[in-house]
């Protein structure tokens, strides 16, 4: 696929290629090392804080699966594009300017490290957490399923490559390919449940590619002599921090952050109080909760350290001193469950799926 991409170009582009091989030949003679070191370094860096992210990120999936559900597919297809595209991007450079191969070669293998190694897995993370466990739910045949799970991420993968080759030069199309974490946003409004994975990661993930056409577009000492454009670089920066900035905000406030109430799924309702279940009277003097192991009729003392968010913070307090009743029946006191919660979204006793709050 690679020798496809840099085929020989027809007659109407010919003009094209060989003025980009004479702004190399320039660049070699006013510019010997010194632009091209710090640019394989700035890159290398780049590629550097997206695998420490990518590890962080396998790393707190790997200790709790249910977090695989919290991360959408789409957003970590379209960054395998971004790092496949990268990493062809510079292999290709240093074939073309073969006087500074060696500080091109650097950025290609961490990208096809980030890509190969820790893109590859994050997806098959999410295959076995997120999709595996919904195909047995539904009495699916998972071999098939998982055939078409790979074949629609490769064709993700070879159509995004192909339209990058195509308008990589295009500010308009940059701007909306660098939209990569929207469909991340959209995916927990969507499921409209705990998103409890560590901001800061994300943050790292989403945000640092987008430094490289920054570069591009915002330097005026680009190796490539790039024209720059601060009209895009301000749209660029704009579109990125705001799309952090909901991450940011959707982990801190909820889901429901900015959403109106039309947007919201009827929430299941968990509390009640004591004197509103009188059957469970008899029940609630000998029975403990799961969690605690104490009485139910005893408020729980707040000894857990989970983190939870300000939605969640909220409800707790309100809630303070009631019990909770899963869909499955079993009965929990409401700061216990409310913080098994900000962790993961299964009944402690039984282990099925429960409703977010």
């Amino acid at each position: 696929f690679f020798f496809l991409m840099i085929r020989r170009p027809p007659r109407s582009t010919q003009s094209r290629s060989s003025a980009a091989s004479d702004v190399y030949k320039r660049q070699i003679q006013k510019n010997p090392q010194t632009q091209f070191v710090m640019y394989s370094f700035f890159v290398s860096t780049i590629a550097l804080l997206l695998i420490i992210s990518s590890v962080k990120l396998i790393q707190d999936i790997i200790e709790d699966p249910h977090k695989a559900t919290q991360i959408s597919y789409y957003s970590i297809a379209w960054v395998s594009v971004w790092d496949c595209y990268y990493c062809l991007t510079h292999l290709f450079l240093g074939l073309v300017i073969p006087e500074f191969f060696n500080y091109f070669i650097t950025p290609t293998l961490w990208f096809f490290t980030m890509f190969s190694l820790f893109d590859m897995r994050l997806m098959l993370l999410l295959r076995k957490y997120q999709y595996e466990q919904q195909w047995i739910s539904q009495n699916q045949n998972i071999t098939k399923k998982s055939f078409f799970f790979q074949l629609r991420y490769y064709g993700i993968l070879i159509i995004g490559l192909i339209l990058l080759k195509e308008h990589a030069t295009s500010n308009i199309f940059l701007v909306l390919a660098n939209l990569y974490a929207i469909p991340q946003i959209i995916h927990v409004i969507r499921r409209q449940s705990a998103f409890n994975l560590r901001v800061a990661n994300l943050i790292l993930f989403f945000g640092c590619r987008a430094a490289i056409p920054l570069y591009f577009r915002g330097c005026p000492d680009n190796f490539l002599e790039y024209k720059p454009s601060y009209t895009f670089l301000g749209v660029m920066c704009g579109l990125i921090a705001f799309q952090l900035i909901i991450i940011y905000f959707q982990r801190r406030y909820g889901y429901d952050f900015l959403l109106p109430d039309f947007l919201l799924k009827p929430s299941y309702d968990y509390f009640f109080e004591l004197k509103q279940e009188r059957n469970y009277l008899s029940l609630l003097e000998q029975d403990e909760c799961p969690i605690c192991f104490m009485s139910l009729s005893h408020k729980p003392s707040e000894t857990d350290q989970t983190e939870l968010n300000q939605r969640e913070k909220r409800i707790k307090r309100m809630n303070t001193g009631k019990l909770m009743k899963t869909p499955c029946e079993h009965i929990f006191h409401s700061e216990c469950l409310i913080n098994w919660m900000g962790v993961k979204l299964m009944c402690p006793t039984c282990r099925r799926d429960i409703p977010p709050l």
